[in-house]
């Protein structure tokens, strides 16, 4: 079996600044959502630095259409694996709780989070999710967001390509 029949990847942003203006899901400065409908489980892979000036606070929402803001409901999220490498050596993943669904960003350079959920948690006939960050202030803020989707329900995710965005 290949990857790709179990694993569907989807760039949820490229490397881009956060920085003042901040990624609330209404301009789409960072990415888009993506429609998680097919899939029983969810990981997202967030890679960036230290954000400059205010660390911005980190939640994943949800929504029944693609019209996701920072109003939508948030994704019950509990934990996070962080890591805080320097090098590919030095990897460490610790898992980090999370309270009231959101994490604020920290101020560590080499810095990934990751957070994983099933879809079974999210609200009924909510099968957009993306990633919400609060202003990070000024300076170099870069953010990347790669999403994973696994569990495909019905069909492979080699059959589903284009299907993710509505």
């Amino acid at each position: 079996m290949k990857l790709i029949d179990t694993v569907k990847p989807f760039v949820g942003a490229w490397p881009v600044s956060i920085q003042t203006t901040g990624f609330d899901n209404t301009t789409y400065l960072l990415g888009d959502s993506v429609n998680v409908e097919n899939y029983g489980h969810v990981t997202i892979i967030l890679i960036g630095g230290a954000f400059g000036g205010a660390s911005g606070a980190v939640t994943i929402k949800q929504s029944a259409a693609d019209d996701i803001s920072v109003s939508s409901d948030n994704v019950p999220i509990s934990y996070r694996y962080l890591c805080t490498a320097t090098s590919a050596a030095s990897a460490t993943w610790t898992k980090t709780a999370i309270t009231s669904n959101t994490w604020t960003w920290p101020a560590t350079n080499y810095l990934a989070n990751i957070v994983e959920f099933d879809t079974a948690v999210l609200n009924a006939d909510h099968n957009f999710v993306a990633v919400n960050v609060v202003a990070a202030g000024t300076g170099s803020s870069l953010l990347t967001v790669l999403y994973l989707l696994s569990e495909p329900r019905y069909i492979t995710a080699e059959t589903d390509i284009g299907t993710l965005m509505a």
